[in-house]
């Protein structure tokens, strides 16, 4: 379900992009809208804070920070981005598209971090034997 939600705010930001107006703003509000809801409602195994209900309880879940700092980064740029209907879209977009590798990779076990990190060689201390 998570990685629909993902693949239907991705493809919606590209068609913002290139046929930027109200109409597809409004859609890509609703999507994204319903993604969120969508997903806030699916009950989390092994999670005592977010019972299937969806009532929070006492303590605050990670994820929930990860979405603070989603809506703290966002508000940030939407103040340094250029007013351009297309630029947004477009930054959007690619911000996007890693979020959807990184669920893509996430379901192999994998994650984007471990694609980009190099391997770096061992490090010779010089006390090692030869």
């Amino acid at each position: 379900m998570v990685l629909g939600c993902v693949v239907a705010c991705v493809t919606a930001t590209v068609v913002a992009t290139i046929l930027p107006g109200i109409g597809t703003m409004a859609i890509v509000g609703l999507i994204a809208a319903t993604g969120r809801g969508t997903g806030e409602k699916q009950p989390r195994r092994g999670d005592p804070a977010r019972p299937a209900g969806g009532v929070t309880g006492v303590g605050v879940r990670p994820s929930e920070t990860v979405l603070q700092l989603g809506w703290v980064f966002g508000g940030a740029l939407g103040v340094l981005l250029p007013t351009t209907f297309w630029v947004g879209f477009l930054v959007i977009s690619v911000i996007l598209g890693l979020g959807l590798a990184q669920t893509i990779l996430a379901t192999k076990g994998n994650s984007l971090l471990n694609v980009v990190r190099r391997a770096t060689p061992a490090r010779r201390t010089g006390t090692e034997p030869t």
